[in-house]
């Protein structure tokens, strides 16, 4: 696949130390304003909180707590490096209400959750691994046929930093069309999830 976008040991070693640090301090995700702010993005795709009745979904890289609680009555499968580290260390997270819950990186390929999910969803996250092209090589295979990725990741970070890789929309929108997706949706807005980025990618792709 593609060139790594960060050293692998850096990323294990410093950036995944930063992150569990962050989430550790981090009030918002501690209040009611961080499923609201959720239900509000899901909505910029299309989604409401019934969108996923009856099916399973993956929170691919689902930090400390879960966005997708907002949909009603859907099996979550819950994938991040820190999956292990957040359980033990946050007291409000919310990872133990999961159907499964995988604590390895989005480049690990998890076999047994291959066309497992009617959906991927995937917030804020691929900007913060080491190979962004194979985490979502990886997100298609987890996907049945007809299944929906749907992705947010802040573009044209103007300082990298410990957590963050600068991504821009064309190089996003290729590595999901070489993964197989057909891509149903894609935006740019001026919204970010961190003032470094100039603005961010909504993107929408199908297995088929």
């Amino acid at each position: 696949m593609n060139e790594f976008e960060r050293d692998p040991k850096f990323w294990k070693d410093v950036g995944l130390k930063a992150e569990l640090e962050f989430h550790k301090k981090n009030k918002w995700r501690q209040s009611q304003a961080f499923y609201d702010d959720s239900l509000k993005l899901f909505m910029k795709f299309g989604l409401d909180a019934n969108s996923f009745r009856g099916k399973t979904i993956i929170d691919a890289g689902c930090g400390s707590k879960f966005r997708t609680q907002v949909f009603s009555n859907a099996s979550i499968i819950g994938i991040d490096p820190l999956a292990e580290g957040f359980s033990k260390f946050i007291p409000w997270s919310d990872l133990y209400t999961a159907k499964e819950l995988y604590s390895v990186a989005l480049e690990d390929h998890v076999e047994s959750l291959d066309e497992s999910s009617d959906a991927v969803i995937c917030i804020n996250v691929i900007d913060h691994g080491y190979q962004s092209s194979e985490q979502i090589v990886n997100l298609y295979r987890y996907l049945k046929p007809r299944g929906r990725l749907y992705l947010a990741v802040d573009l044209e970070r103007e300082v990298p930093d410990t957590k963050h890789n600068s991504m821009s929309g064309e190089t996003v929108k290729k590595y999901v069309q070489q993964a197989g997706f057909v891509i149903e949706m894609s935006k740019e807005d001026n919204e970010t999830f961190d003032r470094q980025a100039k603005k961010r990618l909504l993107l929408v792709g199908t297995k088929l």
